[in-house]
């Protein structure tokens, strides 16, 4: 879910998924829980860039990293 597209702050967003965290772990038998932007097992992937302080990509240097789940 992302806050953004209905306009609420990120800092909202991110208290929001803090306590819906919080509360999923005060269900009785739940002792843990978690959150992850791509699903596990679902086969979709992710791709974040990394940035490097005080280095400079090659002009077709991919900074790219693409996660996929397992």
């Amino acid at each position: 879910m992302d806050g953004s597209v209905n306009g609420y702050p990120l800092a909202r967003t991110q208290d929001h998924y803090a306590r819906a965290l919080e509360e999923i772990l005060r269900v009785p038998g739940v002792s843990t829980a978690s959150m992850a932007e791509v699903a596990p097992l679902t086969g979709d992937r992710s791709q974040s860039t990394i940035y490097v302080e005080g280095y400079k990509a090659k002009e077709d240097e991919n900074m790219n990293r693409e996660h996929e789940p397992g």
